[in-house]
């Protein structure tokens, strides 16, 4: 199971008796006071690990660590599981906002990368980071021991080592990461790079002070659940990455009546050139193939892209992209499409996102 070290700016209390008439009256009390503080609750049983970030009394985010991963859930699902499970202890702490973020990302986002670590890509990946003007993250793992390392605006803002005490001498973010991970066995490390990650509230409005007078357990425990829109940006945090096997492509021709064949001309790619997974390359070789935020082949934690988006097939005249009745649409060189077939070099936008069609 992770162990993430918590560096409180703060300790409140550690390791008390969870009762949901405890929980009611701390954050009654939080409310009353109205401190501008970010906040996190540690629920620790034999068998899971439970954490909720809070800002002034509102709780922002959930999550449990369980079988090596981060696992999102709603405010309801965390009390009831702090209500279920045997021998809970409580811990609370005051910590700064990057901090709370960095815990809040793995949960609710799909890595850009996830793997081990090749020596020779490090400085690679840390100058790309140092090169992007968008929020960043590197969650790196020795073991089960976590550690972040965060940057923003192409500069590491703050780095967290499971051990404060082995943090390296070097100013930047970047070269302390580099020295921690080439001073420790390769083979032991793997590494996941979040881009651009978005964390999703817990709360769509503020608890009134009624909310809080009767329980902050109760009403969580008493919300029914809401269908999400389209436009809500949510995440499947636990869906595989996409694996694509292959399968025999056919001839055709192209929108402008050109013939071409996928076979003969190589291997299609998807390249994302544009939004939060830019630089990404996926092999295209499979019939069909999803395009949206759940349930899809290729997941985009872009605001504007439905969950279920757009599509595309293989058919007899070759890959066509098809319109699933998203929200804001689907272009393709800049023109609304309902359904197109793609050749070489056609850009594809869904959202914010653009992706390239390449063929090598």
């Amino acid at each position: 199971m992770p162990e993430i070290s918590i560096p409180s700016l703060k300790t409140f209390f550690e390791k008390k008796t969870y009762s949901a008439s405890f929980v009611n009256t701390l954050f009654r009390k939080l409310k009353e006071k109205k401190e501008e503080r970010i906040d996190v609750m540690f629920g620790e049983s034999p068998r899971k690990k439970l954490y909720l970030v809070a800002m002034e009394g509102e709780p922002l985010g959930a999550f449990y660590l369980e079988k090596n991963a981060f696992h999102a859930i709603s405010g309801k699902d965390y009390f009831n599981l702090l209500g279920s499970l045997p021998e809970v202890s409580l811990s609370y702490y005051a910590v700064d906002p990057v901090f709370a973020k960095c815990l809040l990302i793995p949960s609710q986002n799909k890595p850009a990368y996830r793997g081990g670590i090749n020596g020779q890509e490090l400085k690679k990946k840390i100058d790309i980071l140092k090169n992007d003007q968008n929020e960043n993250m590197i969650l790196l793992r020795n073991q089960n021991e976590v550690s972040f390392f965060y940057f923003k605006y192409g500069k590491g803002v703050e780095s967290y080592f499971h051990h404060p005490d082995k943090r390296p001498a070097e100013k930047e973010i970047g070269d302390q990461f580099l020295v921690y991970v080439l001073s420790h066995d390769l083979s032991l490390l793997t590494m996941e790079i979040y881009h651009n990650a978005r964390v999703i509230p817990l709360l769509e409005h503020p608890l009134t002070k009624d909310d809080v007078a009767g329980g902050i357990i109760e009403h969580f425990l008493n919300q029914k659940p809401k269908p999400t829109s389209a436009d809500k940006m949510d995440f499947e945090p636990d869906s595989a990455l996409f694996l694509f096997d292959s399968s025999p492509p056919v001839s055709g021709q192209n929108s402008a009546g050109e013939s071409f064949s996928p076979k003969g001309k190589g291997k299609w790619y998807l390249e994302l050139v544009g939004g939060e997974q830019m630089g990404r390359r996926v092999v295209l070789n499979k019939p069909r193939l999803t395009i949206g935020r759940m349930k899809a082949d290729l997941m985009l934690g872009d605001v504007k892209i439905s969950r279920q988006h757009a599509i595309i097939e293989l058919t007899d005249q070759g890959y066509r992209l098809t319109d699933l009745g998203s929200s804001n649409g689907s272009f393709v060189n800049g023109q609304s499409i309902k359904t197109q077939l793609l050749k070489p070099a056609d850009i594809i936008r869904v959202g914010g996102t653009l992706i390239k069609i390449l063929v090598e």
